[in-house]
């Protein structure tokens, strides 16, 4: 097969035929009519602009003229800056549990890994990562696909964030950068694939970042297709937590019980108080007045841990965050979100969850 030039990629997209293959599929599909309304299209003419596109042409080969058609035709979302400030994962963990945990998706949960348990046994055997994790995983990115294709285009999120937020500016600058190679590597339209507001893809809601480095053709199909392929998907979830240090056979966390008078002395009051910002080894915290309830594997009684503490169902409850979890916060930054992932996990069956 004869791949397109660099140069030739836009220009067929917008130009000429503007098709391109979807990810899941090998037919042309042409670019969808835009959307009716009053959304504004990017200031192309102030200076972030373009440095980005100088950057795009100079640094990657892409034809100017097709890049200014390219962005002309985004469309900047109101809606997103709101969604960018006031995340769901900012909210209180029991009401922000809630809102993510429904019955349906833990029955939905269930079947999804009883369904594929040939395939993650393939995908834990390569890469060691607990199958239940990954299900979990999937499930508060996606509900298993019930919303695979998210509400907004890729390239109108991110330029509206690049456009409008001023605090995540290079992150959206990097990304857009990121989705339109990923775009001319998959031949891609920029203008069809749908994600999240954050710019994030498929099931597993990877940023065109980690989809180009952490995606993986597990199926062997030669695509990475994070939309349709269970394999694709696994792997790739399984390949960032690797990279990012995952530990296989460990836990994510251990539920710990801190005495009374331990909490208001010294060190222990000063790893409850700081959380992720201190670390203790897990095998000294009797000494320091608290203790497990579910006993450590011998692996980890040598890892640094962190305390943290959090209110659920009018008590007060604290947790030894193990490597794992610090990892799993390399896939979200949010202490809740990573949380709610290891006692979702826990209820598929997890053995990383205490």
């Amino acid at each position: 097969m004869i791949r397109e030039t660099r140069r030739a990629f836009l220009r067929r997209a917008l130009v000429g035929l503007g098709a391109l293959a979807t990810p899941w599929g090998g037919y042309a599909s042409r670019v969808r009519a835009h959307e009716s309304g009053s959304a504004d299209a990017p200031a192309l003419d102030t200076a972030k602009y373009r440095a980005l596109l100088d950057e795009l042409q100079l640094e990657y080969g892409f034809e100017r003229e097709a890049l200014v058609t390219l962005f002309g035709k985004a469309q900047l979302r109101p809606e997103v800056v709101g969604l960018f400030e006031h995340p769901p994962e900012r909210l209180p963990l029991e009401q922000y549990y809630r809102r993510m945990v429904t019955p349906d998706l833990a029955r939905r949960g269930v079947t999804y890994l009883r369904e594929r348990r040939a395939m993650f046994q393939t995908v834990e055997g390569r890469y060691g990562v607990d199958p239940a994790v990954i299900t979990a995983i999937v499930g508060i990115e996606s509900h298993y696909g019930r919303r695979p294709d998210g509400g907004y285009r890729i390239f109108d999120a991110l330029n509206t964030v690049f456009s409008s937020v001023d605090r995540r500016e290079a992150f959206a600058r990097g990304e857009l950068i990121q989705f339109l190679l990923l775009c001319r590597e998959e031949q891609w339209n920029p203008l069809d694939i749908k994600g999240s507001y954050a710019g994030a893809m498929g099931l597993p809601q990877f940023v065109p970042s980690s989809y180009r480095q952490y995606a993986v053709d597990q199926d062997g199909d030669g695509r990475r297709d994070l939309w349709r392929s269970d394999g694709d998907i696994a792997a790739s979830v399984a390949n960032f937590l690797i990279v990012h240090g995952w530990r296989a056979g460990e836990q994510i966390r251990l539920q710990v019980l801190v005495e009374v008078e331990a909490a208001d002395r010294g060190t222990m009051r000063d790893l409850l108080d700081r959380g992720l910002q201190t670390r203790v080894r897990l095998r000294d915290l009797p000494d320091l007045g608290a203790r497990w309830t579910v006993d450590p594997r011998p692996s980890e009684l040598d890892q640094e841990v962190s305390l943290f503490a959090y209110s659920w169902e009018n008590s007060r409850r604290t947790v030894a965050l193990l490597p794992n979890f610090r990892t799993l916060l390399r896939y979200n930054r949010s202490v809740n979100y990573v949380l709610v992932v290891a006692d979702l996990a826990d209820s598929y069956g997890s053995t990383s969850g205490a």
